[in-house]
């Protein structure tokens, strides 16, 4: 089974951040979403009948939708019905 992991925003999408904390910080989302793929990933790479794809290169720039969708499209072609 093929499986595509796509984070969403990335570090250079304004807003998509939580409000502010009491200490002044923020949790963008970027950060969260990508801890969550990173662990989710882990897990299915556990399985050698799952194979997993991102639609992000590994230096967290954003990635605009279209061009995903042409990730998706190719992965679609190369696992026939296999994509989720």
């Amino acid at each position: 089974m093929h499986i595509i992991l796509d984070r969403g925003h990335g570090i250079d999408t304004p807003g998509k951040r939580s409000k502010v904390w009491p200490n002044g910080k923020q949790l963008r989302e970027w950060v969260f979403n990508e801890c969550v793929i990173v662990k989710i990933k882990q897990w299915l790479d556990q399985n050698p009948n799952l194979f997993t794809y991102s639609t992000y290169p590994k230096t967290f720039n954003d990635v605009s939708v279209s061009n995903r969708k042409k990730l998706y499209e190719r992965a679609a072609r190369l696992c026939k019905d296999d994509v989720l």
